[in-house]
């Protein structure tokens, strides 16, 4: 199905459903080709892929999208969508056994996609922009001192970002919880903060990552709990209480 058709759907299911009718529905893009989906349906966010046949899109194709993220308002949710049948593209690297492609493969595109729109300076020229990020992510949030450090150890490599590498995590970039452990939940909390955190599930592949996840976690309060499970979102996509009541 082409992504014009895809978002045609959606926007006709979007009034007729009273299970759409509280679920603020998201148009589908690819940054390899024109930007028009939001615009013409007027939705709160947009969806697209990191990775073109093998090309991370967070380099020449981010500015367009970026530009009427930032001065419309909307977010825009990152995931790695696989267009030659095996994520991973074909690489040597992945082969074999363990699902390496998806395992591996799908955080390592976040953590790219995420690298580069910090330091090419994306999120710094449209300080407007939010993105949400599949795979916790990726594996950035975890390793940021190496990010520090490699900018203090080679900073003419580091010139075209304007902050500390943190600051967008706590301002711009934003995770789901697909982390799986507790201990992995604690310390992207840590690292992010729970307002830039949300849920997610992958459903319907079969992701264990059910609503306990968060509910368990005895690290966090009540107020943390509501916000990651949906707290956030309502303030990001600017819900009014009655709509999701």
């Amino acid at each position: 199905m082409k992504t014009s058709q895809l978002n045609n759907r959606v926007r006709c299911c979007r009034p007729q459903s009273p299970i759409l009718g509280i679920v603020m529905v998201m148009a589908m893009i690819l940054l390899s080709g024109p930007l028009t989906a939001q615009a013409q349906l007027c939705l709160h966010g947009i969806g697209s892929q990191m990775n073109v046949f093998g090309t991370n899109c967070a380099g020449a194709a981010v500015p367009g999208f970026a530009l009427r993220g930032s001065t419309v308002g909307f977010v825009i949710t990152a995931n790695y969508l696989d267009q030659c049948g095996v994520n991973g593209n074909g690489d040597p690297h992945f082969s074999g056994k363990g699902a390496l492609p998806n395992t591996i493969g799908n955080p390592l595109e976040t953590t790219i996609f995420f690298s580069r729109l910090i330091y090419e300076g994306t999120l710094d020229k449209f300080p407007g922009l939010k993105i949400c990020g599949a795979h916790g992510g990726g594996y950035l949030p975890s390793y940021l001192g190496r990010t520090d450090a490699q900018c203090r150890r080679q900073d003419d490599v580091c010139t075209g970002k304007k902050r500390p590498v943190e600051e967008y995590f706590h301002t711009q970039l934003m995770a789901d919880i697909m982390v799986f452990r507790e201990e992995g939940l604690r310390h992207l909390v840590a690292e992010l903060g729970v307002g830039q955190l949300v849920y997610g599930t992958d459903i319907p592949f079969g992701w264990p990552v059910t609503p306990d996840f968060i509910l368990n976690a005895r690290f966090l309060n009540d107020a943390q709990k509501e916000a990651i499970l949906g707290g956030n979102l309502i303030k990001l996509l600017k819900l009014s209480p009655s709509t999701t009541a």
